[in-house]
């Protein structure tokens, strides 16, 4: 057992990840096949959520201690509560 974590560290250092049962091709090839679309799907909402909770936060900001803004922390709140597999 402790042979065959050596071996699977020693391939991990040289990034090999072995082959895949269903595909039967390297594994770090099908990772960085599918790499551009997945940095694409990150960015592109990473830049849409920051924009939006940076115009909701300015709204909130200019109308504090009104709802707008007690219902702006509510959500803030839920959303972070919330587990990210519930919103996905």
């Amino acid at each position: 057992m402790v042979r065959a974590v050596c071996r699977l560290l020693g391939k991990l250092t040289q990034l090999d990840l072995g082959r895949s049962y269903v595909y039967n091709q390297p594994v770090l090839r099908m990772i960085m096949d599918r790499l551009p679309a997945t940095l694409e799907l990150t960015i592109t909402s990473l830049v849409f959520s920051l924009a939006l909770g940076i115009v909701i936060g300015v709204f909130a900001a200019v109308n504090r201690a009104t709802l707008l803004d007690n219902l702006t922390r509510v959500f803030a709140v839920a959303g972070h509560a919330v587990p990210g597999f519930w919103l996905a």
